[in-house]
């Protein structure tokens, strides 16, 4: 593996703190998010060649991983 230097920032909140900011958006963040979101995901279902009766598991990897 490569020795890739990376900026690691701290984090000031609590876990406590990030749960509840993260409660407050879940409620909406379908609606902002979705519709940024649904390119990346259909393209990547168009990709898999999904099969009927398989089964895909969406495992979120955030936006900074996103590289196009």
């Amino acid at each position: 593996m490569g020795s890739k230097k990376t900026n690691i920032l701290r984090v000031y909140r609590t876990k406590a703190q990030a749960k509840r900011n993260y409660d407050k958006i879940s409620h909406f963040y379908d609606c902002f998010a979705g519709g940024f979101e649904s390119n990346f995901r259909n393209m990547a279902l168009e990709q898999l060649n999904i099969k009927g009766g398989e089964t895909v598991l969406e495992i979120c990897i955030g936006q900074s991983l996103l590289k196009q």
